[in-house]
């Protein structure tokens, strides 16, 4: 989640929800305290957050690549090049598929 948080450029605003998360990230679990820190109910609260994050940077990486594919078939014309039809659209699938992981 602190990956992701800082990939993503997330506010500290957001961030403050989960605070007793993160800083019982090192902790074990006799130094937990918190009562319902470790609840099913708050820990699927939290994987939902990590899900939202990966969702938001796939949608990123995928918006990112289609902006280079762009720039790239900008770059092509200009320099008046012939190259592989489809190579394009083939990098921006494998790109994005790559991202997923």
């Amino acid at each position: 989640m602190l990956e992701l948080w800082n990939l993503m450029d997330t506010p500290l605003e957001e961030q403050q929800m989960f605070q007793n998360v993160t800083c019982n990230i090192a902790a074990s679990e006799h130094e937990i305290t918190e009562p319902n820190t470790l609840s099913i109910d708050f820990l699927s609260y939290v994987e939902s957050e990590v899900l939202r994050l990966e969702q938001h940077k796939a949608s990123k990486m995928k918006d990112l690549v289609l902006k280079k594919k762009t720039e790239l078939e900008e770059h092509r014309r200009r320099a008046h090049l012939i190259g592989e039809e489809g190579y394009a659209a083939k990098f921006s699938d494998e790109a994005i598929e790559a991202g997923k992981d």
